[in-house]
C-alpha cells in the first residue's frame, strides 16, 4: 500500500472516532433552542414569573415584559429579550398552543453565559412582537426565514432560566416558565 493511500485509509476511522466522541460530548438537548428539542427542559411557573404590562395590544404596540425571580435562591438568566425568550406560543382554534420561532434558525448567536438573577430581583424590557416563518423556496433562491409581525390572536411567551444547586456543572438544569396570556387585536 502506498503511503498516500495509507494516510487516506487511516483518516476514515480517525474521523469516525472524532465525530462519535463529539456526538457524545454534545447531546442533542444542548442545541434545544436551535432545533426545537426540549424534552430535557422542565416547565415551571413557581421560580420565575413573567408578566406583560397589559393583556391587550394592537399590532403596532411594543410589549413591556417584567421578569421576576420569585424563588428563594439564586438563578441564572439571559437578561436580553432575544435570548431569554425561548419560544412564542399562539392559541389555535382547536385550543392547542402552536409554537412560533422567536429567532431565525439560520442565524447562530454568540450569547455568552447567563447572568446571576437574585431572589426578588426584577428586570424589565420592551419587546417588539415578531416571530420567524419559513419562506417559500423559489427557483433562484433557497428558502429562508422571514420576520413576521403578530397577527390578531392570543399569545404567551416561554422564558428560559437556569438553576445551579452546586458548583458541579452536571447538576445545572435549564427550566422554562410561561408568561401570562395576552391578546393582539387589530
Amino acid at each position: 500500500m502506498k503511503l498516500k493511500s495509507f494516510r487516506i485509509f487511516m483518516l476514515i476511522p480517525i474521523a469516525a472516532l472524532f465525530f462519535s466522541a463529539a456526538a457524545a460530548a454534545f447531546p442533542e438537548a444542548a442545541f434545544a433552542g436551535a432545533n426545537g428539542v426540549e424534552e430535557d427542559y422542565q416547565l415551571t411557573s413557581e421560580e420565575v414569573s413573567v408578566d406583560t404590562n397589559k393583556i391587550s395590544y394592537t399590532t403596532a404596540d411594543k410589549i413591556t415584559i417584567s421578569v421576576t425571580n420569585s424563588s428563594t435562591g439564586l438563578l441564572f438568566i439571559h437578561k436580553n429579550d432575544s435570548i431569554a425568550i425561548h419560544e412564542i406560543e399562539r392559541l389555535e382554534g382547536d385550543g392547542t398552543w402552536a409554537k412560533l420561532l422567536v429567532r431565525d434558525p439560520d442565524v447562530r448567536y454568540d450569547i455568552g453565559p447567563p447572568e446571576e438573577f437574585r431572589d426578588g430581583e426584577k428586570y424589565i424590557f420592551d419587546w417588539t412582537p415578531c416571530f420567524y416563518e419559513k419562506k417559500e423556496e423559489t427557483r433562484n433562491s433557497r428558502a429562508g426565514y422571514a420576520k413576521m409581525p403578530f397577527a390578531p390572536g392570543k399569545y404567551r411567551l416561554i422564558m428560559i432560566f437556569q438553576r445551579r444547586p452546586s458548583d458541579d456543572v452536571s447538576t445545572w438544569k435549564w427550566l422554562l416558565t410561561d408568561s401570562n396570556e395576552f391578546e393582539i387585536v387589530k
